[in-house]
């Protein structure tokens, strides 16, 4: 075939060289050229599968692009929460120091009070109450020391009203590190307790200064009411973030753990889109799956609503899996290829500079073929 087309291009560069030089036409020469060039063009192999394979092609990666999700992503989180649960990937400080107005306790292995040691019965787990007397000064504090969870304890974090639940829970009871929480008390309180050996509760009333050291258990809950916010530390590395709680509940069938969304509020942001924001509708469920991360900040607004459940939820996270919704309704948030590409700085000028550069080599390549 490349003979027969180098022959063609021979003899038509013969006839017009002819063709000038004599300004005669040789009319059955030019017919001859003309069969010649018609069998030439039948002998080309046929290529029109060729359109179609590049369409598929295309069409193919551009579904894959389409439905193809980042293996993992990093989002911000700005929510208002009632309740958050993470596990602590190292040991870290959770708090500074509160100022309290009462102290409730439950599940502890058992108290130090003004160094005197009470014990839980064992095997079980005893519970203590330390509230300021009415009459109490404006001066007069609980002022309970820095919570310094061990690295792997879940921890979660609710507020009702004033009062703000801490529960500590152990990785698992083998494992379970020795871990205390410090108090001390300025004013007049009264201590309740039934950290002794006949589980009968004890009652303390303090009047002056005052020590009490707590030990918390592998599932102890500690809820602080505050006469002023709680000051959470910053930057709070965690695993596993959970933004749901778990509701118990008895039927005729038996208990029944239902989850509930502790989102009430809030957008979180997809950082490889270019910050897209993401709205959350009230009690919508956020599923992060194994997410690693880090929290920025946790507050308590100030609201004189005594019902009020907010806790602001800053952070930043790198989840395997983001889902919305629950059941059939669960969608996938996972940033797909395709959104990646066209997320890009610069993606409109790379296409156009892609299509100029293809209309270029497209005229180049046609004027050779005409002119050789």
């Amino acid at each position: 075939m490349d003979n027969l087309e180098k022959l063609v291009r021979a003899e038509r560069k013969k006839l017009l060289g002819i063709a000038v030089a004599t300004g005669t036409v040789d009319k059955d020469a030019f017919d001859r050229l003309d069969r010649l060039c018609k069998l030439a063009a039948e002998a080309k192999p046929e290529r029109r599968w060729l359109i179609p394979f590049v369409v598929f092609a295309l069409l193919t990666i551009f579904i894959g692009l389409l439905v193809k999700e980042q293996h993992e992503t990093e989002i911000d989180l700005d929510l208002a929460v009632s309740e958050l649960h993470f596990r602590l990937p190292q040991q870290e400080q959770l708090t500074g120091d509160q100022f309290l107005r009462s102290l409730n306790a439950a599940a502890l292995d058992g108290i130090v009070v003004d160094g005197t040691y009470w014990p839980a019965p064992k095997p079980d787990t005893c519970s203590l109450s330390v509230e300021l007397v009415s009459a109490a000064l404006k001066a007069d504090a609980i002022t309970l020391a820095a919570l310094v969870p061990p690295k792997g304890w879940d921890v979660g974090v609710s507020r009702s009203g004033s009062e703000v639940d801490f529960a500590f829970t152990s990785p698992s009871p083998s494992t379970e590190k020795e871990f205390a929480v410090r108090a001390a008390l300025r004013g007049k309180a009264a201590l309740s307790t039934d950290c002794t050996p006949n589980r009968k509760n004890r009652t303390i009333r303090w009047n002056g200064p005052g020590s009490l050291t707590m030990r918390i258990g592998a599932a102890t809950t500690l809820r602080c009411r505050s006469a002023s916010p709680i000051r959470f530390a910053d930057q709070i590395g965690f695993e596993n973030l959970r933004l749901y709680a778990i509701e118990h509940y008895q039927t005729d069938t038996g208990p029944v753990d239902r989850r509930l969304s502790s989102v009430l509020r809030g957008t979180f942001y997809l950082d490889a889109l270019n910050a897209k924001a993401v709205p959350l509708r009230p009690f919508e469920d956020l599923s992060l799956g194994s997410s690693t991360g880090y929290i920025r900040g946790v507050s308590v607004p100030v609201d004189s609503k005594p019902l009020n459940e907010e806790l602001d939820l800053q952070a930043h996270a790198t989840v395997r899996e983001l889902n919305l919704g629950s059941g059939a309704n669960e969608r996938s948030q996972m940033p797909r290829w395709l959104e990646l590409l066209a997320a890009q700085t610069g993606i409109t000028l790379l296409w156009a500079a892609g299509i100029y550069a293809f209309g270029i080599i497209y005229a180049v390549l046609r004027w050779y073929h005409f002119t050789h």
